[in-house]
């Protein structure tokens, strides 16, 4: 039975006859009356019976029109979801983050810019971690949370914040007497990473590589609390966001340290495809991220 059939049989039933019906399905009574005639003759016996000049319905119309309710509540969804869709005010974002540290802020977020924009799920995939932007460009991730990657013709960099790295040390180490640390400083000692390959750690990318510079082992240990404890019995040194370490260096449980004189700063930002089209949603999760994010996270590390 089709849908204009459910309607009408609806419209029937809760406006009470043909007559209040025509207004609501914008149609003639003459051509509604047609139409429940069509219906009838389609289900091969009546839907209503006429009591006292009242339409009632019969078994066969009771059944219809509970299956109408059933049925329009669902096209009724269907219709306005596609609408959202196609306005950009519905949809999912699948995201991954190249760091584990993006975990302190980004739940959070999301379950802000939810509060606005209830009709986006924001799916967090943490196992494409070691592979986000190859999963990004075969289009099974719509952004990467990352630093700022290697230019790429494929990929556009949304800056989100720019913040400080810090190296952490043991507070009996005899680095804490510098006022901030060189690259060979870092000569012959372990360095603690949160994740692989190498060549995604800023300070090694920035500092260590470019003066020839290799740390004695590297360590990568993926939970901030961890590396803190490593750091505290002197197992090497770490270089993490200045925001980040805040919690633990006031405790003094580690002592922080600016690497190079001009303090290395890195880009943090979401990584997306260039030539990919995405919905308005897409965008206004970039700018809503862009202008909380340094609010609710970054903290000041001018003391240092």
């Amino acid at each position: 039975m089709e849908i204009k059939y459910l309607r009408l049989v609806k419209s029937i039933v809760e406006n009470g006859s043909l007559a209040k019906s025509k207004d609501k399905l914008h149609l003639t009574q003459s051509a509604l009356s047609h139409q429940l005639k069509e219906a009838e003759s389609l289900a091969g016996t009546t839907l209503f019976e006429r009591v006292n000049k009242k339409l009632v319905l019969t078994n066969a119309g009771e059944l219809v029109y509970k299956t109408a309710i059933e049925v329009l509540e669902k096209v009724d969804d269907l219709s306005q979801n596609i609408k959202e869709i196609a306005a950009g005010d519905r949809g999912v974002v699948r995201l991954c983050t190249a760091c584990f540290t993006n975990y302190y802020w980004l739940p959070g977020l999301i379950s802000r810019f939810n509060l606005i924009h209830p009709n986006v799920e924001i799916k967090v995939h943490p196992e494409y971690i070691n592979e986000c932007l190859e999963r990004l460009k075969k289009h099974e991730l719509d952004g990467v949370i990352m630093n700022k990657p290697e230019p790429d013709k494929n990929i556009q960099f949304f800056e989100l914040i720019e913040d400080e790295m810090v190296a952490l040390i043991n507070p009996h180490d005899q680095l804490k007497a510098k006022k901030y640390l060189k690259a060979s400083d870092f000569d012959g000692r372990n360095l603690i990473i949160f994740s692989n390959p190498i060549n995604t750690v800023v300070v090694y990318e920035k500092v260590l590589k470019p003066a020839g510079v290799k740390p004695l082992r590297v360590y990568e240990v993926p939970m901030t609390e961890a590396m803190i404890e490593m750091v505290a019995s002197g197992m090497g040194l770490a270089v993490i966001p200045y925001w980040i370490a805040r919690p633990y260096i006031d405790s003094g449980k580690v002592i922080p340290l600016r690497v190079t004189a001009k303090g290395l700063h890195r880009s943090l930002g979401l990584a997306y495809l260039k030539k990919s089209s995405y919905p308005k949603y897409f965008y206004s999760l970039l700018e809503f991220l862009k202008q909380n994010l340094g609010k609710g996270v970054v903290s000041n590390s001018e003391n240092l």
